[in-house]
Formats: structure tokens, C-alpha cells, sequence
């Protein structure tokens, strides 16, 4: 064979070349994802009962014929804001999903349940990205952290409630707001200092990101707490009590 041949084939084999630890990063995940589905596979086979009849059901603003509009003036329950028998919970994001459930699926419980099992594998996956990534050193502590995150029984309601789509969801956008905010910023110089922005377009998908948690669910609004806490705590190294 001759030298350009070998040099050639040389490049082919690292191309085909797998390393270990991707291996062994994919093989977390999927141990993770199929944790999840174990957990809540049963829930597959579902109703629609208690808060989702209100919210899918008899809610007007989730029917196909009905205006988007509507979704961004009225509550979750499709209450008009203004009105004084509404709840306030304005969730208009995660409406939207329960009218494209029924746009690709009509009203059959399987496919809700479906998405919020997906969902939660989702989470799930990402929580270990991030505790890898921010938290932990350690990468068996941030699998051992969502292998327990993955099977608690506190996330039963959410993931096998179809209106607690909203909660799975906001933790969704709340992490990938999270980790799209420590790309786009850098350590601090000084502790006087702020953090530097690395990267004006990751700052944007943040904030676009943390909005769009925000009206899933209410309670999506904290992540620009966090990241606060993130650049006095971890970034510029300042304590919690002077």
C-alpha cells in the first residue's frame, strides 16, 4: 500500500474511532430515559380526569376552530383575564401545546400522556448535563442526582397529570435557560467586577429561553433568580453573608 493509501485508511479509523466515554455518557442517558418510562409507562393508558377535563376538555381556547389569540388573553382555564371568576394563571405556551396535541392527535388521552413521559425524560437527561456541567466533579454524583430526580414519586402528578405539562415543561425551558446564560458569560476579574459577556447571542437565546419558561408556568420566572445567584455565588466568588 502506499503512503497516501495508508495515511487515508489512517484518517478513515479515526474517523470511525468511538471513545469510551461517549459511549459511557450515552449509555447514562439511556439508562436515565428508560428509568423514566418504567416509572411512568403506566400512565400511558390514562384518562383525561379531575383539572384536565377543565383545562382540555371544556376549555374553548384549545379546540381547533378556536383563535390563537385567545390564548394569549385568557387564563389556563380559558377564563378571560379580566374577569373576576379567573383563576390569573396565565400559561399560554403550554395551552399551545395541548391544541397542537389535539391538532395531531384529536382529544385521545394517549398521545398527552406520551409527550409529558417524553418531557420528563427530557428533564431528566438535561438535569445530569447540568449538574455535570455546573455542580458536581464528579460525573457519578450528577448521574446518581437524576437517577434520583427520574424516579421520585413527587414528579407523579406532573408527569402523569396532563395540565402538569406546565410544570415539566417550565423545568424544561428553566434549565435550558440556565445553561444557555453560563455560556454566554465569563468569569469575574475582580470581585467588584460583573461577569464579562462571552457570547451576546447565547444571552439572547437566555432571555428568550427564560420568557418563554416564564408563560409556560409562572414559577419559570424564578431562573433569572438563579442565574443572579449564579454570578454572585460562583462566578465573582462573593458570600452569601458579609
Amino acid at each position: 500500500m502506499t503512503a497516501p493509501g495508508r495515511e487515508k485508511k489512517a484518517r478513515q479509523q479515526r474517523r470511525l474511532t468511538v471513545r469510551p466515554e461517549a459511549v459511557w455518557a450515552a449509555g447514562r442517558y439511556a439508562v436515565l430515559a428508560a428509568l423514566c418510562v418504567l416509572c411512568y409507562g403506566n400512565s400511558l393508558h390514562g384518562e383525561l380526569v379531575h383539572d384536565d377535563v377543565w383545562a382540555i376538555i371544556n376549555n374553548p381556547d384549545v379546540r381547533p376552530g378556536s383563535s390563537l389569540r385567545n390564548i394569549f388573553s385568557n387564563d389556563f382555564w380559558g377564563k378571560r383575564m379580566a374577569d373576576n371568576t379567573s383563576h390569573k394563571s396565565y400559561r399560554p405556551l403550554c395551552i399551545l401545546t395541548f391544541k397542537l396535541n389535539i391538532l395531531l392527535g384529536g382529544m385521545t388521552p394517549l398521545y398527552f400522556h406520551i409527550v409529558n413521559v417524553c418531557l420528563h425524560c427530557a428533564v431528566t437527561c438535561l438535569l445530569m448535563h447540568t449538574c455535570e456541567r455546573c455542580v458536581f466533579e464528579d460525573w457519578r454524583l450528577a448521574f446518581v442526582t437524576a437517577l434520583l430526580f427520574a424516579v421520585h414519586p413527587v414528579h407523579t402528578e406532573a408527569v402523569s397529570g396532563i395540565v402538569g405539562r406546565a410544570d415539566v415543561l417550565a423545568c424544561l425551558l428553566f434549565l435550558l435557560t440556565f445553561l444557555s446564560y453560563i455560556r454566554s458569560v465569563g468569569v469575574c476579574v475582580s470581585e467588584d467586577s460583573l461577569p464579562s459577556t462571552v457570547s451576546a447571542g447565547c444571552l439572547l437565546v437566555s432571555l428568550l429561553l427564560g420568557t418563554c419558561a416564564m408563560l409556560v408556568k409562572e414559577t419559570g420566572i424564578t431562573v433569572f433568580g438563579v442565574c443572579m445567584l449564579y454570578d454572585a455565588l460562583v462566578l465573582c466568588h462573593k458570600p452569601l453573608i458579609q
